[in-house]
């Protein structure tokens, strides 16, 4: 099984073809709407810390399924959605493998770039570390807690596969590379920019493939999928 967490303001359409080549593959797949976003109502963005919760409730709900393994169920996630999956992998080690696919910069550096442009005439650079006081005292957390680097350092022996994405509003490759190294069970990178959209989805699927042993489902399988979900419908 696998849960697929998409990025700030986006929704699970995000990982439509992703989702297609895994569950052809022969993965189950759920995509999330976090909380407060896509269709899902209420709840305030917290960039990845709660929504670890619902990549775990995710998890949680794939393994109640009799179709899944519940030794093998995979979480992968984009920008806040990667730092969500990374969390709930360290926060549950029974989670097979994880995929943080374009994690964003530091927390202290994205609030800085949320502020560099003035508003007008009047810099705003001054409101960031406002934004990020009263950020902690929201979450009741300190930002230190929720690094990137602190939270792979969590993750003992999961597989991850670090996917670098080109642009400022992500993590340099440099960054995504020393994280990698942090990890402390087998860690891949994928520099996205190197590759076709197409090219990247293969390797998520090749690595989870690899990661959980899955060699697709049975003919016997295929079978009690099928009648599972005829007996849905009734």
């Amino acid at each position: 099984g696998v849960v697929l967490c998409h990025g700030l303001g986006a929704s699970h359409d995000q990982y439509l073809p992703l989702a297609k080549e895994l569950h052809q593959a022969g993965f189950v797949v759920l995509m999330l709407d976090c909380r407060g976003q896509g269709d899902s109502a209420g709840g305030v963005v917290t960039y990845g810390l709660r929504e670890r919760t619902d990549v775990l409730a995710g998890v949680k709900f794939l393994r109640e399924l009799s179709s899944v393994d519940d030794a093998k169920v995979c979480v992968v996630g984009h920008d806040i959605g990667a730092q969500a999956a990374l969390e709930a992998a360290g926060l549950d080690s029974t989670v097979a493998a994880v995929v943080a696919d374009g994690l964003w910069p530091r927390f202290e550096e994205r609030a800085r770039d949320i502020f560099a442009q003035p508003l007008g005439k009047v810099p705003t650079q001054w409101l960031a570390p406002l934004y990020t006081t009263a950020f902690e005292i929201a979450l009741g957390e300190r930002w230190q807690f929720w690094e990137p680097e602190t939270v792979v350092r969590s993750i003992h022996r999961q597989p991850v596969l670090f996917i670098s994405q080109p642009g400022s509003q992500y993590a340099p490759l440099s960054e995504v590379v020393h994280l990698a190294a942090e990890s402390g069970g087998k860690h891949e990178v994928i520099v996205a920019d190197r590759k076709t959209a197409a090219e990247v989805d293969d390797g998520i699927r090749q690595f989870l493939v690899d990661s959980t042993g899955w060699r697709g489902t049975s003919a016997k399988g295929v079978e009690e999928i099928q009648r599972l979900l005829k007996n849905r419908v009734k």
